[in-house]
Parts: structure tokens; C-alpha cells; sequence
């Protein structure tokens, strides 16, 4: 049994012909082990009424937040201001308009939101991450697999059917350092030199 699990979904924007967003929703329902649904939408609308951007607000700005976060929050945050309907992407309305009452959803952008979202819940080691593109945005974004791996105790997973590439084709099975584990799941297995 996988202990409990954080699952990241990277830029899973509109894309046609693909079953990428509806794989990787499927795969959440069905998995009481993720306990947490990170929404990392980069370069995209944002839509601040939304379940995802309302808990990022209620989490980073809060009463009960460290001062040091709220001021974190405050100076970095452009998550509520980018409301422009010239950006390049948008995220599915099926991700954007996903509820799962048995899951915590939230939006972030940014390495420390999740740092302190791990301090906050310990017990979540294993993270997921679901996206496109894997060859840059799955691999690159802040909360990308390249910027998960100098954080301590945690485990990083994916799942082939969960991640798509514009540029190649998934491999598969997916080389060193990940190792096949479960079906299409892979779990990294070394650091890569950064």
C-alpha cells in the first residue's frame, strides 16, 4: 500500500486528441492514497473564484500563517493578477472544475508553497507528478521533478498514462533513474546532477 501522496499537475492545459486530463483524474478517484491535488498551472488564466485558488489564498494568506510566508506570499504573488485573457494557455475546465471532497485541492506555483505545505503534513512523502510536457515543463517548472529533488524525504513518482511530451514520445519504459514499480508507475530512484 503507497503511503500517503501529494499528486502535482503541471501546465495540464485544453489540449485536443489527447486523454491526458481525463487519465490523470481518473487515476486520482481512484487512488485514497493521494490526499492532495496540486494545481501548477504556469503561463495560463487563472481563475480566482475557483475551489484550487480560494484554498492557495485561504492556506498562504491567512491569520494562522507564519509571518514570514504571508510576506513570502505578498511579494511574490502574481497567482490572483494574471487574469488576462491574452496568455497563451488555459487549464481544462475539466481539471479547473474538478472537485474531490475527499481530497485537498490547491493551486501553487512556487518550491516554498510546497516546502511549507509539507511542514504542515508530514505523513505526505510521496509525490506524484502528472503533466505536459515532460521532456520541459514536467521536468523544469518550479515544481518540476528537477526543483523536487533537492528537497528531503520525499519519494517522486509518475505514471506513464498521467504524462504526455510535444516533442518525443513517452519511452517506455521510462530509463534510469526511474524504475518501473506498479503497471505504468515509475518512481525516480537516484538524484540527477543538477
Amino acid at each position: 500500500m503507497m503511503n500517503d501522496s501529494i499528486a502535482i499537475l503541471i501546465d495540464c492545459w485544453k489540449r485536443k486528441k489527447s486523454n491526458l486530463n481525463l487519465n490523470i483524474l481518473d487515476f486520482i478517484n481512484n487512488s485514497p492514497f493521494i490526499k492532495t491535488i496540486i494545481l501548477a498551472s504556469y503561463n495560463g488564466r487563472i481563475e480566482p473564484r475557483n475551489l484550487w485558488y480560494q484554498n492557495y489564498e485561504d492556506l498562504f494568506n491567512s491569520a494562522d500563517t507564519p509571518a514570514e510566508i504571508t510576506n513570502l506570499y505578498r511579494q511574490y504573488n502574481t497567482l490572483f493578477y494574471r487574469t488576462e485573457n491574452a496568455l497563451p494557455h488555459q487549464t481544462d475546465p475539466g481539471i479547473l472544475n474538478f472537485v474531490n471532497k475527499d481530497k485537498f485541492q490547491i493551486a501553487m506555483h512556487r518550491k516554498w508553497e510546497l516546502e511549507y505545505y509539507l511542514e504542515l503534513h508530514p505523513n505526505q512523502k510521496n509525490i506524484f507528478v502528472f503533466g505536459g510536457a515532460w521532456s520541459i515543463c514536467v521536468q523544469e517548472r518550479p515544481l518540476g521533478i528537477l526543483n523536487l529533488l533537492n528537497i528531503e524525504n520525499i519519494n517522486i513518482f509518475t505514471k506513464t498514462s498521467c504524462i504526455i511530451d510535444l516533442i518525443t514520445p513517452i519511452p517506455d519504459p521510462i530509463p534510469l533513474p526511474w524504475t518501473l514499480i506498479d503497471s505504468d508507475i515509475y518512481q525516480l530512484t537516484k538524484h540527477i546532477d543538477i
